[in-house]
Parts: C-alpha cells; structure tokens; sequence
C-alpha cells in the first residue's frame, strides 16, 4: 500500500492595493499622510520600528536636540507656540510628532513593523510593487519615500574592532544601560551629535577621549528656556507666531545668500566661531586644533553654547591622530 501525505497549504496574503503608499513615519511621512487625508486619497504608510518619529525615535543620545529652531522645525499648519526651548530638545520634539499623529488619526493608516526591502515599477499595470522583508506586497500609483538619508548608523570599518572588550555602540543607537559614569570614554567624530553629547557626558566620565579628524565651525548659540510671557504671548497675541516663524525663515535665506552669491559675507560667520573658541578655550595648542583650515560654508556649520566649555574641560583630550586600530585593552600611549 502506497500512503502520500500531502503537504500542508500554505496561505499566501493577499497584496495590498492603495492609491498612494508612504515609507516612513517621521516628519516627511506623516504631513504627506496628513495632506493626502485632506484631499481624501487613499493611503499606506510602512514604517520599519514600532513607533512614529523616525530620527526623533531613534536618536535619544545625551543632549539630544534640534539645530533648527522649533519655530520653524515644525509643520506650517500645526503650530506649536508653547515650545520651551528656541532650538528644542529630543523628548519636545517626538512629544510634538505623537500629539500631532494622535489629532490626524493617523495610526489607523501605519502598519508597523513593516520594513520596506524592495520595490519595482511594472509599466504594464502602471503601478509600484513594494514588498517588505517579511514577504506582504503593497501595490500603489504613487510610491513616496519617507525614510530619512541618514538611518542607517554608518560604523567605520575600523581594524580591531570586534575584539575590544569594552562597549561600544553608534549615538544613533545609545545604549543607556552603560552607565558612563567614572568611565574612560572616547567619542569618535566632532560633527552635530558629537558636540551635543561632548558637554552632557564629560560631567560624569573618568576621561574622555575626543578624535577628531576635521574640526567644524561652531557658531555661539544660547539656548536658554523660552520666557512664560513670550510663550503666552505666541499663544493668545495674533501674529506673534507667525512673525517669529517669518523671521527665522528669513535670517537661514540670508545664511543661504551668503554661502550662494555673496561668500564675503561668511567671514563674520567665521569671526564669530573664532570668538566662540577663544572664549572658552585658554590653551593656544587646544585652540589651533580647533579652529577649521577651510572657509565657514565648506561643511556643514554647528551651533553649540557648551561644546568648547566640554572640551576645555580638564578630564577632555583632543586627539588629531588618525585611529590605527582597536585592541582588546587598553594600552598607554607613551
């Protein structure tokens, strides 16, 4: 007797048909969903983590904040007049992104937990075909993309580095389980989220390490809390939030007209990053090491009221040298 056992069938889901589909749930991917509901398109957004914010998610690193002040980083038609910081921090920021999903309802429209692999255009049906690494097809008209340039953490191929024994992880992906306190800690790179984690963690480390291979020009930035009355005055005086917006809008065009048409301009940029470093840096050596061989303009330019105060600060060395490799333990340079 011949017995054939049939393999169980295998339910295979159905693509998923939208007019418009959005990959990603951060800024960009929740006021395109936001302008799509208002014009009653219908609509998917995929989004990777189990959560909204995208950079705002995941960033949550010490010092954490915006370069841009809040005024203008935040959507034209949702205005926030309470923020409490003129360049706000992280936790404002992904606050302000959950109460704005929260008033849109747009949670019923993202399926999380959905990572985007791959997608193609079938010029036959006229539509995209997206399909995430766990195997569902989306099928849309339109496929718009969400996800930020810079999600992927980028860690140098550094010789060695598998076999240090201490932690180590990307500020893209903090790991606050490691208590730094009392630590020898380096910090690898001098770019935007170095010279806000620099002046929050040298407090509380044994020694910390700066590498940096291309110093940066950084403006003087006070960020002080934004006064109560001037919070009340944007939120009840007509206008108010708005002028202030239109102001912010048009100092960065002159920043952009400088850099563009007029780079002469640039130099009192550069003056006053040379007087952000002179006034809180008092060793000539450490002063040269800071100061960028390049005109302001030429990479991207960093505000910071505490980054130099961090690195004059005894427990901080700058190191120039460029990183051979990791070993296991550490050895002392002689």
């Amino acid at each position: 007797m011949t017995v054939v056992e049939h393999a169980p069938e295998t339910t295979v889901a159905k693509p998923v048909h939208t007019r418009a589909l959005i990959i990603g749930s951060g800024f960009s991917g929740l006021g395109m969903g936001i302008a799509l509901q208002q014009q009653n398109v219908d609509f998917v957004i995929l989004e990777k983590a189990d959560d909204i914010g995208g950079t705002w998610r995941d960033n949550t690193y010490p010092g954490c904040a915006c370069d841009i002040p809040s005024h203008m980083y935040s959507f034209s038609f949702e205005p926030k007049p309470d923020w409490t910081h003129m360049w706000s921090f992280q936790p404002e920021i992904q606050d302000y992104l959950q109460g704005v999903t929260a008033k849109y309802g747009l949670r019923r429209y993202i399926q999380f937990n959905s990572h985007v692999d791959r997608a193609h255009w079938d010029n036959d049906e006229m539509r995209w075909h997206a399909f995430t690494k766990d195997g569902r097809e989306f099928v849309a008209q339109f496929l718009i993309s969400g996800a930020g340039g810079l999600h992927i953490p980028l860690i140098p191929e550094f010789e060695g580095l598998d076999e240090f024994k201490g932690a180590v992880f990307h500020s893209a992906e903090w790991d606050h389980s490691v208590d730094l306190t009392g630590k020898r800690v380096a910090v690898i790179g001098t770019g935007a989220s170095a010279i806000q984690i620099v002046p929050e963690i040298v407090k509380d480390v044994a020694e910390l390490q700066l590498y940096q291979r291309t110093p940066a020009w950084v403006m003087p930035r006070p960020n002080n809390p934004i006064p109560e009355w001037m919070r009340k005055t944007f939120t009840y005086v007509p206008g108010t939030r708005a002028a202030m917006r239109a102001g912010i809008y048009w100092l960065h065009e002159v920043v952009g007209f400088a850099m563009t048409k007029q780079p002469r301009l640039l130099k009192l940029g550069e003056l006053a990053g040379k007087w952000n470093i002179n006034r809180s840096i008092k060793d000539r050596e450490l002063r040269k090491k800071l100061v960028p061989n390049y005109k302001a303009g030429c990479k991207r330019i960093l505000n910071s009221d505490s980054y130099y105060r961090g690195i004059a600060n005894p427990k901080t060395e700058v190191i120039t040298d460029g990183i051979a490799r990791f070993t296991p333990h550490r050895h002392r340079r002689c």
